[in-house]
């Protein structure tokens, strides 16, 4: 049996070891009974701060106030906040397009996304607007009996990581110049070069340097270099430079010729 306790505001039991009162105290999360000694006579400035009672909460009868639905709120009591009813459906607004998103007049929600572009010879038939297309793609890859190398974007020790996961596989752009071409992979909007940096086996560059490449064949092999010096796939492992007069570093006795693969 409980009884309420006007002057502290508890929910009282009695017990053959006195009275309890529900609550919780300190970082307990539970509702339990502690003896109401934790809130009376001298502790009962510890209520509300170290020791927290389980109160009623009564609510007077009322007549409910709803307000008027919406479409973003059905009819709610502003006095208890009883839900009662369902919100009103969306105005649409103007049909989506492909520069806007079909949304509701009333409050602004999305009802159909803005469509994608139908592109016709690089211009939108609904729109107008011309496609822009960046540079072409390629992979710098080895294609070694069907198993293909991918250059993965990065050097450590004059050497070019390799990945055969293609979807771990660096872009590599070509900017065509004067006698050959520039290879280079973006760093968010900042090209980065292929370049051969020396004449050791470790010497694959990747930074400012702009080097002006070309497809060479080397002991029947093509691959890619600077005249003096090509790429090569060392041991199916990573990406080395040698002297383009050393055949077996090209045609699969120490290594393996490189060649772009152009991205679908």
């Amino acid at each position: 049996l409980f009884t309420f306790d006007e002057k502290t505001g508890a929910i009282l039991t009695s017990t053959a070891n006195g009275k309890l009162y529900l609550g919780t105290y300190g970082s307990n999360v539970t509702v339990g009974a502690s003896y109401t000694s934790y809130i009376t006579g001298s502790n009962a400035a510890n209520i509300d701060k170290t020791q927290y009672l389980a109160r009623f909460e009564i609510l007077q009868p009322h007549d409910c106030e709803f307000s008027a639905a919406t479409c973003s709120k059905a009819p709610t009591c502003s006095i208890c906040g009883k839900v009662e009813g369902s919100k009103l459906p969306h105005t649409p607004g103007a049909e989506a397009t492909c520069t806007a998103a079909q949304t509701c007049t009333v409050c602004g929600t999305t009802i159909v996304a803005k469509l994608a572009h139908d592109y016709v010879d690089g211009k939108c038939t609904m729109c107008g607007e011309e496609k822009t297309t960046g540079p072409a793609a390629y992979y710098f890859v080895s294609n070694v009996n069907g198993t293909k190398y991918y250059f993965a974007g990065s050097i450590s020790s004059g050497v070019g990581k390799m990945t055969t996961d293609v979807t771990k596989a660096a872009l590599v752009y070509k900017e065509e110049v004067s006698g050959g071409y520039y290879l280079y992979i973006l760093n968010g909007t900042t090209k980065q070069y292929i370049y051969i940096t020396g004449t050791s086996s470790k010497n694959f560059g990747l930074g400012t340097t702009k080097q002006v490449l070309k497809d060479i064949t080397v002991g029947g092999v093509t691959t890619i270099g600077n005249g003096s010096r090509a790429f090569s796939l060392y041991n199916k492992a990573e990406f080395r430079t040698y002297a383009a007069s050393t055949a077996n570093n090209f045609n699969g006795t120490n290594g393996y010729g490189v060649s772009l693969e152009a991205v679908n």
